[in-house]
């Protein structure tokens, strides 16, 4: 059993790090959610270890062991380190809470407990209204002699799987958390903020998005390394090698609700990878592209095109939709690891 938890560690760490690397932030839908479970699972078998979960060296030198073998072949597992670290960090610090949450709980039912007693459903009702975790809820009842029953547990969740699997579809290509108007205005937000934050720390590039392969906008030095989106908030990695001054912020946020302001247009066409790099749009980090992609470009009341990108979607059909949703705010400006920068934003 004890070799099976280092197991469970080993693995889950290569993947939870590689997830993070790509722009995937733990939340309770889509690609996200997968990446919690992933996490806490993790952080369970750390537990059962008897290692202490909130102690951030841990997470260091898991994440370190990782890098030291892919590095070589990807090396954004090493700039986005800080990240990884912080996430796992925040999440053992979540997941502490949940288990005195579970235990709490399960310390009243199993006072009141009976024959007729379905411990797999309150398992899966604990989860969905406090959010503990299986994996803590199995540790409490198997420590009192119970068992859950497998089958019934992974029936109610293929069901909620199933339930939001539509909603889902779209966003694991967009770093969405969730989908909704203010998420899908956010989203378009980052393609606006991209296009404003090259214009104001790459002022030699001269963006061609009619024709012009010789000047992609993916040869600028300001390049999208990740993005997550909620409906608290949106963040927006990207590369840059220093810190943002204060009038640069300010000159960022007041170009992107300009941009905002000006309504501009959303169109889309499908395409090859080729004709959309033909076309000047921009390719999103980590993306995987097959025979055909979606290319959305922002236009202005003159034709112009401003934001041209490929994406997986959703966005809305004019930045009027934005300004309904609410005024673009600036958050906070911060390094995540050398060389890429982090701009978190809301419309507020």
């Amino acid at each position: 059993m004890t070799k099976n938890n280092y197991y469970i560690i080993a693995d889950h760490i290569r993947t939870i790090a590689f997830c993070v690397a790509d722009g995937v932030q733990p939340s309770a839908k889509g690609r996200g959610y997968v990446l919690r479970r992933l996490i806490r699972r993790s952080l369970s078998a750390s537990k059962r270890l008897k290692i202490d979960i909130l102690n951030t060296q841990y997470y260091q030198e898991l994440v370190e062991s990782v890098i030291g073998i892919y590095d070589g072949v990807y090396p954004e597992l090493l700039e986005s380190k800080d990240v990884i670290i912080q996430t796992l960090a925040t999440e053992s610090t979540k997941f502490q809470k949940s288990i005195s949450t579970g235990e709490k709980e399960w310390t009243k039912i199993l006072k009141k407990k009976d024959e007729t007693t379905n411990f797999t459903l309150i398992a899966w009702n604990l989860y969905q209204t406090f959010g503990v975790p299986f994996e803590v809820s199995i540790d409490i009842l198997g420590a009192n002699g119970i068992e859950i029953d497998d089958q019934e547990l992974e029936a109610l969740i293929t069901a909620h799987q199933k339930n939001s699997q539509t909603t889902s579809a779209g966003m694991f290509k967009s770093g969405l958390g969730e989908n909704n108007a203010k998420t899908t205005a956010l989203h378009t937000v980052t393609h606006i903020l991209h296009r404003v934050l090259i214009e104001v720390l790459d002022p030699s590039f001269a963006f061609g998005f009619e024709n012009n392969s010789d000047n992609l906008s993916d040869n600028s030095t300001v390049k999208q390394m990740g993005s997550a989106i909620t409906s608290e908030k949106a963040r927006f990695d990207f590369s840059f090698d220093r810190k943002i001054e204060d009038n640069e912020l300010e000159l960022i946020e007041t170009k992107v609700r300009d941009l905002i302001q000006s309504n501009l247009k959303m169109s889309k066409v499908e395409v090859t990878p080729l004709q959309a790099r033909e076309m000047g749009a921009i390719g999103l980090f980590g993306e995987k592209y097959g025979d055909l992609v979606t290319v959305y470009s922002l236009v202005n009341i003159d034709g112009k095109v401003v934001s041209r990108e490929f994406c997986g979607g959703p966005h809305i059909e004019s930045t009027d939709d934005i300004t309904k949703v609410g005024k673009f705010t600036i958050l906070k400006e911060k390094s995540v690891s050398s060389g890429v920068r982090r701009i978190e934003f809301d419309l507020v």
